[in-house]
C-alpha cells in the first residue's frame, strides 16, 4: 500500500514539474513569448489608433425623365470602412476602393471625435488609400515587420464590420503570399472574422504592431467563411510615402510574362521542388528579349532576392527604380544561366486576340488529344511560327487532367518548336523515356502558359 502512494506520489510530483515547465517556457527563436495572448490589453492600447470612415458618394440616377431628355436626378448614397492613423498629424491608411467614389469623407476616432477628411491619393494596383484629417497629437500604430510574419502566429483584426465600430477579432496567420484578384500584392491570408466594413482596418500581431491592412475575403454568401486576407504593411508603407511626396506611382517591368510552378513542371524541367518563376512569353520588344531571355526559362533570382513564386518576381521588378540594370539567375535545360536585364517602366496589356483557327488535323487518343497544324495565312494573322491547335480533348485522359481545352493551340513540347503533329509525338515518346511528365506551352486567346502533361503508366 506504502508503494502505491508513494508511487502516485512521485507521478504527481512529476506532473507538477512538467506544468512548471510548460508555464516557464522560454521565449521563441522570433522573440514572442508562447503565454497566451493579451488581446483586451492590445485593443486597450492600440484600439483609439483605428478610425471609422464613412464615405458619401455622389450616383446619377437613370429615370423616365432622364431618358426623355431632362437632367438625370442625383442621389447620394452611403458607405463605410475602416483605417487608422499612422502619423501623430493626421494620416490614415485604408483600402482604395473605400474611398475611390467617394465626394465627401469623414472618419470616427474612438473618442466618438469625428473629423473631415481628405484623399491624399490613392493606389488601385495595390488597394492603397492615404487619407489626411487636420488633427495633431493623435494616437497612432505601431508597424511590424513583414519578414518577421510567420505562419500559425496569433493576429487581431480591429474594424467596422457591417457598421460595428471598433469589434475585435483574432485569428492565426494561415498563409502568405497569397495572390487574390490578380493585384500585384503578395497577401496575408488569415482566419481572423472579417466582413464588410472591416476594408482599410488594421491587422495586428501579437506584439501589437500592424503587419497588414485586411482588404479582402473568399466568400460565396457575402459574409466571412473562414478566409480573409491583408495587404502586406511594408508594401503599403511603400505606396503611402509616394502618395504622400506626390510621386506618380510607375511600376518596373522586363518585358516577360510568367506563371507557377506546379510540382508536375518542376519534374518537367528537372528542378528539385516548385520554385521561380517560369517565362511563358517574351515581349519581342522588350528588355528581356535584349537581355537573352527565352521561353521556358525560369527565374531563380532576381536583384539578389530569391524567386519562390511568380508573384515574387512581379514585386520584385516591380518595386526596383527605372532604368536600373539588375542581376537574374535562371534555369534553363538544367543549367543555371546568369543574365542582366534594365527595368523600363510598365506598360498595359494589349486587347486580347482571337482564338487561332486551324487545317490538316489528327488524332491522339492515348492522350486523349485530337490535334491540327495551323495554316500559313493563320500563322501570319496572329504572329505564329507554327503551332498545333486543340480540336478535342477527350474526357478522363491526359490532357484533360493538364487542363487542356479544345481552342487551345500548343507551341511547344519539351522546349521544341511544333511544325507539324510528328513534332509533338517526338516530344511526347521523349518524355515518356525519360519517365518525366511532357512540359507544354500553350496559348489560349492571347496568353502563353505552360501545362505539365503526365502520361499514363
Amino acid at each position: 500500500m506504502n508503494n502505491s502512494l508513494e508511487s502516485i506520489r512521485r507521478r504527481v510530483l512529476a506532473a507538477g514539474l512538467f506544468t512548471a515547465f510548460l508555464v516557464a517556457a522560454p521565449a521563441t527563436a522570433a522573440g514572442r513569448a508562447t503565454a497566451a495572448v493579451d488581446y483586451a490589453a492590445l485593443v486597450e492600447q492600440h484600439g483609439p489608433a483605428v478610425v471609422h470612415v464613412s464615405v458619401r458618394e455622389k450616383l446619377a440616377k437613370v429615370d423616365d425623365k432622364a431618358i426623355s431628355g431632362s437632367k438625370p436626378e442625383v442621389i447620394r448614397a452611403n458607405s463605410f470602412g475602416s483605417g487608422f492613423i499612422v502619423s501623430a498629424d493626421g494620416y490614415i491608411l485604408t483600402n482604395a476602393h473605400v474611398v475611390s467614389q467617394a465626394t465627401e469623407i469623414r472618419v470616427t476616432l474612438k473618442d466618438k471625435r469625428e473629423l473631415p477628411a481628405r484623399i491624399v491619393g490613392e493606389d488601385a494596383t495595390t488597394d492603397v488609400a492615404l487619407l489626411k484629417v487636420q488633427a495633431y497629437g493623435l494616437p497612432k500604430v505601431s508597424i511590424g515587420k513583414v519578414q518577421d510574419v510567420r505562419v500559425g502566429e496569433p493576429v487581431a483584426a480591429i474594424g467596422s464590420p457591417f457598421g460595428f465600430e471598433h469589434s475585435v477579432t483574432a485569428g492565426i496567420v494561415s498563409a502568405k503570399s497569397r495572390n487574390v484578384d490578380d493585384l500585384m500584392v503578395p497577401f496575408i491570408q488569415t482566419d481572423a472574422a472579417v466582413n464588410p466594413g472591416n476594408s482599410g482596418g488594421p491587422l495586428f500581431n501579437a506584439d501589437g504592431e500592424v503587419i497588414g491592412i485586411n482588404s479582402r475575403i473568399w466568400t460565396k454568401s457575402g459574409g466571412f467563411q473562414g478566409l480573409s486576407f491583408a495587404i502586406p504593411i511594408d508594401l503599403a508603407m511603400q505606396i503611402a510615402e509616394s502618395l504622400k511626396s506626390g510621386r506618380k506611382i510607375v511600376r518596373g517591368r522586363i518585358g516577360i510574362r510568367t506563371q507557377q510552378v506546379s510540382s508536375e513542371l518542376a519534374r518537367a524541367f528537372g528542378l528539385d521542388r516548385p520554385r521561380g518563376a517560369l517565362v511563358s512569353s517574351v515581349d519581342p520588344e522588350g528588355p528581356a528579349q535584349l537581355s537573352g531571355f527565352q521561353t521556358g526559362d525560369i527565374v531563380l533570382s532576381a536583384a539578389g532576392l530569391e524567386i519562390e513564386t511568380s508573384l515574387d518576381l512581379q514585386r520584385v521588378v516591380g518595386s526596383q527604380p527605372l532604368d536600373t540594370a539588375i542581376s537574374v539567375e535562371v534555369l534553363r535545360q538544367g543549367q543555371t544561366l546568369p543574365l542582366r536585364v534594365k527595368v523600363a517602366a510598365a506598360q498595359k496589356p494589349g486587347a486580347a486576340s482571337e482564338p487561332v483557327s486551324v487545317s490538316v488535323h489528327e488524332k491522339m487518343m492515348p492522350l486523349g488529344l485530337e490535334l491540327r497544324a495551323t495554316s500559313a495565312q493563320e500563322q501570319q494573322r496572329y504572329g505564329l511560327r507554327d503551332g498545333l491547335y486543340v480540336e478535342s480533348v477527350a474526357a478522363r485522359s491526359p490532357a484533360v487532367r493538364a487542363e487542356l481545352k479544345a481552342g487551345d493551340v500548343i507551341l511547344q513540347v519539351r522546349g521544341r518548336a511544333l511544325r507539324d503533329v510528328s513534332d509533338f509525338r517526338d516530344g511526347v515518346e521523349s518524355a515518356a523515356a525519360a519517365g518525366v511528365p511532357v512540359a507544354v506551352l500553350t496559348m489560349r486567346g492571347d496568353e502563353k502558359r505552360f501545362v505539365a502533361l503526365e502520361l499514363d503508366r
